[in-house]
């Protein structure tokens, strides 16, 4: 199951504020036996409120088959926050904020599923941890797009993925 959250009409543009860098995070979280489409659902209600005030740029949370990480078929829950901020330290805080309150919403609406316990540790140790992807597009400093950089791009948003480092 995918749940979508729209883009906001806040963009990097924006009148209202003045912004100009585009924080994308991104995270998967193996949660075993728990029931992912749900809290997806919850998940999404939270991002939604914060799109509304403009808050985030875009968010998602969805749940989908991740066979080669754990070489076995298994479900994860992926979320994927963006955020417009004046910079990378303000957008990755609000980005990793807004996980972390989004799933500490989970024990309360979903109380046969996630105890309050389970989500502080997450909260604490994995949100933000070694799984998670960040990426920048910086407006003030805007480059053409070679066609090798293109095949590396989120596919939801279009925006560059983290690269790993060039063996020297």
């Amino acid at each position: 199951m995918s749940v979508m959250v729209p883009m906001s009409s806040t963009s990097i543009g924006s009148p209202r504020r003045a912004r100009e860098v585009l924080v994308i995070t991104r995270q998967d979280f193996d949660l075993p036996g728990k029931d992912l489409s749900r809290a997806a659902a919850v998940l999404t209600d939270h991002f939604t409120g914060l799109l509304r005030r403009g808050v985030l740029s875009r968010a998602v949370a969805e749940v989908i088959l991740n066979p080669s990480r754990w070489s076995h078929n298994r479900h994860v829950l992926t979320v994927q926050v963006d955020v417009a901020a004046r910079d990378n330290v303000a957008g990755l805080a609000t980005a990793l904020n807004t996980l972390r309150d989004g799933f500490r919403l989970l024990p309360i609406a979903l109380p046969d599923q996630f105890t309050t316990t389970e989500i502080e540790r997450l909260t604490s140790m994995v949100i933000g941890g070694d799984d998670l992807q960040f990426a920048t597009h910086d407006d003030r400093h805007p480059s053409p797009i070679s066609g090798a950089r293109r095949a590396r791009r989120f596919p939801t948003t279009g925006a560059a993925t983290p690269r790993s480092p060039r063996p020297r």
